[in-house]
């Protein structure tokens, strides 16, 4: 769950006017380990987006050339070669079909 800045910034005042953490999380409704979270962040008040990390990084025409030309590899050994985790080979190899 994402909070809005408003209840980041309350809570933020809160700890820095030398109410105790856990005091801060009880009177705003958070739990204490999401307002560590936001005191050990370098921007306490930035609100990420859930999702993906990164764009899907594996090529599926490379793939299907190097599963050609390699058609004894194992899905950890082509997962390595292109630097992605077996799950991702699994999937693409799915789509291939």
């Amino acid at each position: 769950m994402s909070y809005s800045t408003e209840v980041r910034k309350k809570v933020l005042d809160l700890v820095a006017s030398g109410v105790s953490k856990s005091e801060a999380a009880r009177r705003v409704g958070i739990t204490r380990i999401c307002l560590c979270n936001w005191l050990k962040a370098e921007d306490p008040l930035l609100i990420k987006k859930p999702g993906p990390k990164a764009p899907f990084r594996l090529n599926r025409e490379e793939l299907k050339a190097y599963m050609e030309a390699n058609p004894e590899a194992s899905m950890k050994k082509i997962a390595d070669h292109f630097g992605v985790a077996n799950s991702t080979v699994w999937y693409a190899c799915q789509k291939l079909s």
